[in-house]
């Protein structure tokens, strides 16, 4: 398969280093910044004398041809040994080089995304239902054998919980092919040159497969699941889009794969949910971003549990996300919030390190991405089940929505 080399956009992070400073402090994270630049300098310098070299060779090219037409054989023999000496060159500071670019590569890749202008720590929306007797979500769906739970790998749904993950999965796809987003069946499975391409430390894989390709080379495969951020931004790896052809609205159903401590359904290892992506540019990135959060929002808010809509605080975020909105549930039971769906504004991110781009007046740009999983059917079962604990739960699951 070709190669993916990644657009490093170090410089543009350096012109505001006080800002970029701020950010990386408001991760928490350790990143030893002034020996990472100066290792970026060095391999700039070694760039720079590639060049110069390339083109002193070209010149003693073009005057080796110009001086065979002279006889002069002294300034021939001088020019070639010259021309000698310069390949020599070349060739070790093209090593050098590539040697400076694995170990340069990894750490500039590890570097955050810029914190969004417009983040602020607030709610978005919240709220609240009355509680009723406390009870784990677990308990109740056995009693009422909607459920078996084994452990976070292995659980069972049954009767109106198996119609209604079903439902609840087709209701939020259409919801989004309604609003113009194209439908996609996106493979479980990413090489691992993507996954550490992109980086995105947030999105563990349950299960990695090592490969011998017919090459002898080893290829790694990663089980992230077809809802997940992946299979969109391969799709579009290495490609140019007309303006025109913007917004890429997409949406997917399907398995998501990851290891959680949470308890219960809360913390499943599989489950199944809704993934969208949106490509479009930087100055549309924010109207998507708000008309997004408003339709998920009133979609949530039909449901009789408690909710809140939040940002996230910066130092929770992964290093590629500007921005994250969580849509939450509250259980009474657990005495903590747990995730339903969530959605993330990479900006160019992404982008730059898989060659994304649109055209537009002939001028090539990076396309700037949101996307996120806004639906994850077991969170959202366990919450209905904490807070509509009689028998009527089958009623209101199987008349929720129709699977289509």
């Amino acid at each position: 398969y070709s190669v993916l080399k990644p657009y490093l956009d170090f410089d543009e992070k350096l012109e505001n280093l006080e800002k970029f400073e701020n950010n990386i402090k408001l991760r928490g994270l350790d990143i030893e910044l002034p020996m990472l630049i100066t290792k970026w300098q060095h391999y700039k310098s070694v760039k720079d004398d590639i060049q110069k070299l390339e083109k002193e060779r070209i010149r003693i090219t073009e005057e080796v041809s110009s001086v065979e037409a002279s006889s002069d054989a002294d300034k021939i023999k001088s020019l070639k040994f010259a021309g000698v000496n310069v390949r020599e060159a070349l060739k070790t500071l093209k090593m050098v080089l590539s040697e400076l670019e694995e170990q340069l590569y990894p750490q500039v890749l590890q570097l955050p995304n810029e914190i969004a202008e417009n983040f602020k720590d607030e709610l978005i929306y919240s709220k609240d239902v009355q509680e009723a007797d406390v009870e784990d979500h677990i308990e109740v769906g056995n009693k009422l054998d909607l459920l078996e739970y084994i452990s976070p790998r292995l659980y069972f749904l049954k009767g109106a919980a198996a119609v209604f993950e079903l439902a609840m999965s087709n209701k939020m796809a259409n919801l989004f092919i309604n609003n113009n987003f194209i439908q996609f069946s996106n493979p479980d499975f990413t090489r691992n040159s993507i996954v550490e391409c992109l980086k995105l430390k947030d999105i563990q894989s349950l299960l990695s497969l090592d490969i011998i390709r017919d090459d002898e080379e080893l290829d790694r495969l990663h089980l992230n699941g077809g809802a997940s951020v992946f299979p969109f931004c391969c799709y579009h790896s290495k490609s140019i889009t007309n303006v025109s052809a913007l917004p890429l609205q997409y949406a997917t159903k399907g398995r998501h794969y990851a290891e959680s401590q949470l308890p219960g359904l809360y913390g499943v290892w599989q489950n199944t949910s809704v993934q969208i992506f949106i490509g479009t540019t930087k100055e549309t990135i924010n109207e998507h971003l708000s008309s997004t959060v408003k339709l998920l929002t009133d979609f949530y808010a039909t449901f009789e549990i408690p909710l809140r809509v939040i940002y996230v605080q910066p130092n929770n975020l992964s290093n590629c996300e500007k921005m994250r909105i969580s849509f939450q549930t509250f259980s009474s039971f657990h005495k903590q919030y747990f995730e339903l769906g969530n959605l993330s504004l990479y900006g160019d991110y992404i982008s730059k390190r898989m060659r994304m781009y649109y055209s537009e007046n002939r001028v090539d740009k990076f396309i700037h991405v949101i996307s996120g999983t806004v639906l994850k059917i077991p969170p959202l079962l366990a919450s209905l089940l904490e807070y509509k604990r009689d028998s009527t739960v089958n009623n209101s699951l199987l008349n929720k929505d129709n699977p289509e």
